[in-house]
Order: structure tokens, then C-alpha cells, then sequence
């Protein structure tokens, strides 16, 4: 019992802290925007093609994470459907933009262990093993951006050291042979399902290439929607500098607090787009521009995707989920 009620009380906890973080983080964000509306102008610069194949590219973004959990469960002789591979992603990612700390994830740890009996630690190994190499990649694409090209400003430096640091202390742990941390804290646990998400990866040198290369291609297409994000709204900005826009969301995964990091990710992406030369109103109203772009193939397609694998018969089955997981590492 006692344990219980300290579960509730620290559930409890986790929900003041999202709910007071996002009323913080949109209370900024709208009196920024309330002193400040020259940027929502540039809002009317968007034209409804450009709006299109913004979606496009968020759609085939998310797509990326299917293409993983397609390649990472067949290792475990489980075989994903398309409306499975392709649609968890879009169910995910509605569930995170409605509820704090990714509860979408959860509803996609629930389907695969009651639909194919996948077990909720292998599953959070996975996800944990994704992130790894997504933020090694995002890292070094970052590292790369800052040593080739110097006309990032007097930020460029600060942010070279931030990206070698991801990089080195991801290369040295991941290449440390297998161990795990002793104790039972949340960041322990966090960093051996990390490693043990990794040791499942990297010991199949065919999984290890084709999730280096989905992982690589989310980068691409993230990328590609925060250039022509600024190219919508009429501003010019340094191509180099759109990289390394698009490249913080991969980092802020860890801090998923707020629902989708609702106000969290706008205000990182504004401030850093003001301290590259961007202006921070533009860099709001892109971080705006792309959150609303990921917002509706979510509804559309995570409401269609629930609807179709909720009515098939064998998607069902008689019992209640138990305990749901709690990853350690969210998407």
C-alpha cells in the first residue's frame, strides 16, 4: 500500500510540474507574441502548396520511426503489417501531443505486447536503442554543420563543444563493452535500459546499417521541413543554420514534460534561432509553422490508423494490460 500511494504521489507530482511548465512556457510564449506581432504577418506569406508539401515531409518524418519499429521487432521474428509499421508512429505521436512525459508511447508498448507479445522491457530497449543512434546522428550532423561552415556567429564555438560532447560521450559509452550501473534510481534504470536497447543493436551489424541510414533520413527530412518552413514564410536565413534548428528537437526528446513539449521546444527553437542571426519572432512562428504541420497528419492519420487496428477482431484480445511501462527513454 505504501508503495502505491507513493506511486500516486510521485504520478501526482509529475503532473503539477507539466501542467506548471506549460502554463509557463505558452504564458511566455503569448506575450512575446502579444508585444510583438510583426512575426504573425509572415504567417500570411504561406501558400497553400507550400502548406502541402510541409505536411508531406512530416508525414514521411514519421514515417521513419515505423520503418524502425518495422526492422527492430522482425528481430524478434515479429512481423508488423503496414497499418502497424506506418500508423504506431501517427497513433504515438497524437497520444504525445495530448497527454505529458509521451503517454503516446505507451499506447504503442500496450498494442505490441497484447497484439504480439512483445515484452514491455524489450520494447523500451528498442526505443531506447533508436534514440541512441538518432541523437549520435543528430550530433554529429551538427559537429559536421559547425566545423565546414564558420559564418554561424559567435555562438558557433558553444555550440561545437555541446555537439563533441554528445558525440564523445555517446561513441565512448555504446563502444564500452556490455555492463550495466548498479542501483535501482530512475537515471540509473534510464541508463541500462539505454545500454541494454544497444547491446541489442549493435551485436546485428545489418539492423546497425539500416537503422544508421532511417536514422540519417529523419535528419534529412526534419531538415528539409525547417528550411522550406522558412522559405513559407518570405525569410532568408543561412541553410546551415536551418540545420541546426531542426537538429534540437532530437535532443529535447529527454525532456518531454509538457504534452508534444508543448511551449518548451518553441521557446528553445526561438531563442536559438535569435542567438544564429535568425531572429527569435521568426524562429517562433517556424517552431509554430512545423508543430502545426506534425499536428494534422497526426489527428487525421493517428485517429485513422487507431480506428482501423482498434475494429480488427485480432488486435483485441480478452484481459486487461496490467501495469502499463513507463519508459525509461520516450519518444
Amino acid at each position: 500500500m505504501q508503495n502505491r500511494g507513493e506511486k500516486k504521489t510521485w504520478v501526482s507530482a509529475r503532473s503539477v510540474a507539466s501542467l506548471s511548465l506549460l502554463l509557463v512556457t505558452c504564458g511566455a510564449i503569448y506575450s512575446y507574441l502579444s508585444a510583438n506581432r510583426e512575426p504573425l504577418h509572415l504567417l500570411r506569406n504561406i501558400s497553400f502548396a507550400q502548406a502541402a508539401v510541409l505536411v508531406t515531409l512530416r508525414v514521411l518524418y514519421m514515417g521513419t520511426y515505423g520503418l524502425f519499429l518495422k526492422i527492430s521487432t522482425a528481430k524478434f521474428h515479429i512481423r508488423l503489417d503496414a497499418r502497424e509499421w506506418f500508423g504506431l508512429p501517427f497513433i504515438t505521436s497524437l497520444g504525445n501531443q495530448l497527454t505529458p512525459f509521451a503517454g503516446g508511447v505507451i499506447v504503442r508498448a500496450v498494442y505490441l505486447k497484447r497484439r504480439h507479445a512483445l515484452p514491455y522491457a524489450t520494447f523500451t530497449s528498442l526505443l531506447a536503442a533508436n534514440h541512441v543512434m538518432t541523437v549520435w546522428a543528430a550530433g554529429l550532423t551538427g559537429l559536421l554543420t559547425c566545423v565546414l561552415f564558420s559564418d554561424l556567429g559567435p555562438w558557433r564555438w558553444a555550440l561545437t563543444v555541446f555537439f563533441s560532447l554528445v558525440v564523445g560521450m555517446i561513441t565512448l559509452i555504446v563502444s564500452l563493452p556490455r555492463f550495466s550501473l548498479p542501483g535501482h534510481g530512475r537515471f540509473i534504470r534510464t541508463v541500462n535500459t539505454v545500454l541494454e536497447g544497444w547491446s541489442l543493436v549493435k551485436g546485428d551489424r545489418a539492423l546497425l546499417a539500416q537503422a544508421a541510414l532511417i536514422a540519417l533520413a529523419g535528419i534529412v527530412l526534419n531538415g528539409l521541413s525547417f528550411r522550406l518552413a522558412y522559405s513559407a514564410i518570405d525569410v532568408v536565413v543561412l541553410p546551415q543554420a536551418a540545420v541546426i534548428l531542426s537538429l534540437l528537437p532530437f535532443f529535447l526528446v529527454f525532456l518531454a514534460i509538457t504534452p508534444g513539449n508543448l511551449g518548451v521546444q518553441e521557446i528553445v527553437i526561438s531563442l536559438t534561432s535569435a542567438l544564429l542571426g535568425g531572429g527569435a519572432g521568426k524562429g517562433l512562428m517556424v517552431a509554430l509553422l512545423i508543430r502545426a504541420a506534425t499536428l494534422i497528419p497526426a489527428c487525421v492519420l493517428g485517429v485513422a490508423f487507431g480506428l482501423s487496428l482498434y475494429r480488427d477482431p485480432g488486435n483485441r484480445r480478452a484481459g486487461p494490460p496490467g501495469d502499463a511501462p513507463s519508459p525509461a527513454v520516450e519518444k
